[in-house]
């Protein structure tokens, strides 16, 4: 279970860092 759990909060932290990548790249492109 605590490895799923690591895998779970590994995961969510993969996309959040992806995702704030991302729109700081559009933020950037935009001015």
């Amino acid at each position: 279970m605590t490895l799923w759990l690591a895998l779970l909060g590994w995961g969510t932290m993969e996309v959040v860092v992806s995702a704030v990548s991302a729109v700081g790249k559009i933020w950037a492109a935009a001015f």
